[in-house]
């Protein structure tokens, strides 16, 4: 359990700057900052691989 826990917090960063990045764009009906294609893409592949990692099925996440 306590191995997981620092990429438990990892996790939750990512999912955070992800919302935020997303988020903003609902608020303000543009985004704030605009990320780069491949930079997001590298976001959500180490969200799916701590979500690998911690046995998180990402369905499962967004309930």
């Amino acid at each position: 359990m306590l191995r997981s826990m620092p990429q438990a917090f990892q996790l939750q960063r990512l999912l955070r700057l992800k919302e935020a990045l997303l988020g903003s764009e609902i608020k303000f009906g543009k985004p704030r900052m605009i990320p780069a294609e491949d930079w997001m893409m590298d976001l959500e592949w180490r969200i799916a691989s701590l979500e690998r990692g911690l046995c998180i099925d990402g369905d499962q996440r967004d309930k």
